[in-house]
């Protein structure tokens, strides 16, 4: 995102747009005072953004010197610290970090980005002046750890060093890095960490000899190999359903897991392969019994037949959610929103959850009318023209017909969906609240029309699995039928059909 960002300033479009852009490459100050005004929020970039990215020093020095940039986020949600560092500009950096008082949260961004593209002398040079407050040391060491050269040098510090020991460090050294697990040798217990989602990412380790290396280092720190955690799985199933290769799973039987044992709620190893592809699943034909069959009598090849049907029915998904979140049904309906959301991700599903939302309207004036009335909510509109030009293709939508919200479709409450319904009523008008599409996220959309006579009907589409229909449906109250099911086939093609 980053590149396409920087494109974007510097094109020549984005010169013809704002009428004082020219002024702003140019450096010419007194002309930039004449065109810029300074109440007109209806700017796709701030001026700070544009000199930035054309190195106009004169303006970017009056732009800090008059305006309070410490908090400032562009459209995309960059912080001036971020903008600054990516067109490498460090005088500029300076003068800011001099200038402003920025919240704790900007210099941990700043940091977090150097380290991602810095080396440890880079670091070094801004961190001994500019350190992040003590309440942020443990956030900043692990993201340090995307980085060993800088996390060495953290960790080596008076103010740090104990924060080797802190349990989620030491969760993110064993997930992650293997090679610092020498850091750990004297760490004796192991144990809190078998109910978490640890394992999972011990599973997608690159290679063999990291997955062999951390697996004995559990073994001998108080894990057993054939125990179930908290929910009903032992490490051989969760193998079955995360392992980066099938060796990962050969690997486990090689210290003595059971292959034989079923989850706490009587599913069959083979059915923890319900969403692997065709070449691991094969790769343990000697290990798996692919003819087990659960406690209603369904095979692993029964429920792989329900995630490929295109017709949706309650009886299918309810048992497809009951076997990956090895789950009874009475306990589903307990179950919150993020209850069920947190609970997905510990068993590795990321449960769709769409991250753009968009507003279309009738025509260009109902949308200016639309942004006017926007000022009673608590949240904003922007043009999607930057959306476009940092994924080309991917969306579709009239930018003169169009706004970008800033809402979170799970913030989508009944107040303000009384919000649309009053507008659209007020004038006449039909409301499409939709959120990114496939060719984005890859997953699925959901729609949301609304008439003038206050009818709202709710619509997705789904090419992921089972599990994402039943979250819309029950979460987000899409009928069944008007959620279109198009499971993508190429991942789970598997023998078995």
């Amino acid at each position: 995102m980053y590149e396409s960002y920087k494109k974007l300033l510097e094109s020549e479009d984005t010169l013809s747009w704002i009428e004082w852009a020219e002024t702003v490459k140019k450096d010419d100050i007194e002309t930039f005072k004449t065109l810029f005004d300074p109440s007109d929020d209806a700017h796709m970039f701030d001026p700070i953004e544009l000199a930035i990215a054309y190195d106009a020093e004169r303006i970017f020095h009056f732009l800090i010197s008059t305006y309070d940039y410490s908090d400032f986020y562009n459209q995309v949600d960059f912080s001036l610290l971020i903008l600054l560092l990516i067109f490498e500009h460090e005088h500029f950096l300076l003068m800011a970090l001099e200038s402003f008082e920025f919240p704790p949260e900007h210099y941990l961004h700043m940091y977090e980005y150097i380290i991602t593209h810095k080396d440890v002398d880079y670091f070094k040079q801004f961190y001994r002046h500019y350190p992040v407050a003590a309440d942020q040391h443990k956030d900043l060491l692990r993201l340090s750890l995307n980085n060993h050269d800088i996390f060495l040098y953290l960790s080596g510090l008076e103010t740090m060093e104990a924060l080797l020991r802190d349990e989620d460090v030491m969760f993110d050294i064993i997930s992650f890095h293997p090679q610092l697990l020498a850091l750990l040798v004297d760490v004796e217990d192991v144990r809190d960490y078998i109910d978490t989602e640890l394992f999972m990412n011990v599973l997608q380790l690159e290679n063999l000899a990291d997955f062999k290396k951390v697996l004995a280092f559990l073994l001998n720190r108080g894990w057993d190999i054939n125990e179930e955690n908290d929910f009903g799985l032992t490490l051989f199933h969760q193998a079955l359903r995360y392992a980066k290769e099938a060796g990962y799973v050969e690997m486990l039987v090689t210290f003595g897991a059971d292959t034989t044992a079923r989850t706490s709620m009587g599913f069959p190893p083979a059915h923890q392969l319900l969403l692997r592809d065709s070449q691991f699943t094969l790769a343990l034909t000697e290990i798996v019994d692919f003819n087990a069959r659960d406690n209603i009598g369904y095979t692993l090849q029964d429920y792989d037949a329900m995630m490929r049907e295109e017709s949706l029915n309650h009886f299918d998904i309810l048992n497809v959610v009951k076997l990956i979140l090895n789950m009874d049904e009475s306990y589903l309906y307990e179950l919150s929103e993020d209850d069920f959301y947190h609970l997905a991700a510990l068993h590795g599903i990321e449960v769709f959850a769409p991250y753009i939302t968009l507003l279309s309207v009738e025509s260009p004036d109902i949308k200016e009318r639309y942004r006017r009335e926007l000022s009673e909510m608590d949240f904003s509109a922007f043009d999607i023209i930057p959306l476009k030009d940092l994924f080309p293709g991917k969306f579709p939508h009239d930018i003169n017909k169009t706004l970008h919200l800033e809402l979170d479709f799970l913030d989508i409450t009944e107040t303000k969906i009384e919000h649309f319904k009053t507008f659209a009523a007020a004038h006449d008008t039909i409301l499409v609240i939709e959120s990114e599409g496939e060719a984005l996220n890859h997953r699925g959309q959901i729609v949301y029309e609304i008439t003038p006579s206050g009818d709202i009907t709710k619509k997705a589409v789904v090419y992921s699995h089972l599990v994402d229909v039943y979250y819309l449906n029950y979460y987000y109250e899409i009928p069944l039928v008007n959620i279109t099911y198009r499971p993508d086939h190429k991942k789970p093609m598997r023998f078995l059909n």
